[in-house]
């Protein structure tokens, strides 16, 4: 095959599997630390477990990220545990881990569903537990454009728009080499 030919398709190769990891959101964004419950920390909620499921509804969970649990050392902890089971029946034998003083930060270091309540007697049964479930790759901060200070507009940033961006560069970089 003449050399032309083959710089072609690896340009549209790598071009379609940009495209391809940018539309299953594989182009994420760097690791974040999440409050776990926001201002109310971790604690027995009010409103049972539904609280601590809502909260987590609206979020992305990745690897790398990190799940602070703000609260008062001796009043709660924080278990990890292995599965499903043990969390929907509050199970505070057989734990991975307990952590008993707060604030804990704990990362998410594999892509698969986490288990995490307190172990103080009547808590978790009362609703203090959490499920997660990571569904992707943070990207690593090193690999991240740098930011520029923005303006006095309070709009929101877009990590999506920027990463569009640069894989729009990259691409148009790749086809002007290649071809």
């Amino acid at each position: 095959m003449d050399k032309q030919v083959v710089r072609k398709i690896a340009a549209v190769m790598v071009i379609a599997a940009l495209q391809l990891h940018c539309a299953h959101g594989q182009f994420t964004r760097a690791p974040l630390t999440f409050i776990v419950g926001d201002a109310m920390g971790w604690t027995v909620p009010a409103n049972g477990a539904v609280t601590y499921t809502a909260w987590a509804t609206d979020k992305t969970f990745l690897v790398g990220d990190i799940l602070q649990f703000n609260f008062v050392t001796g009043n709660h902890t924080v278990a990890t545990l292995s599965t499903r089971e043990q969390f929907d029946s509050c199970t505070t034998s057989n734990t991975l881990q307990t952590f008993r003083t707060g604030p804990q930060q704990l990362k998410l270091d594999l892509m698969e569903d986490y288990y995490f309540i307190c172990t103080f007697p009547g808590h978790c049964n009362s609703g203090q537990k959490l499920s997660v479930s990571v569904t992707g790759v943070a990207t690593p901060s090193v690999f991240l454009p740098p930011s520029f200070p923005s303006s006095t507009s309070s709009a929101p940033s877009s990590s999506v728009g920027v990463m569009g961006f640069f894989v729009s560069l990259l691409t148009t970089t790749i086809v002007a080499f290649f071809l």
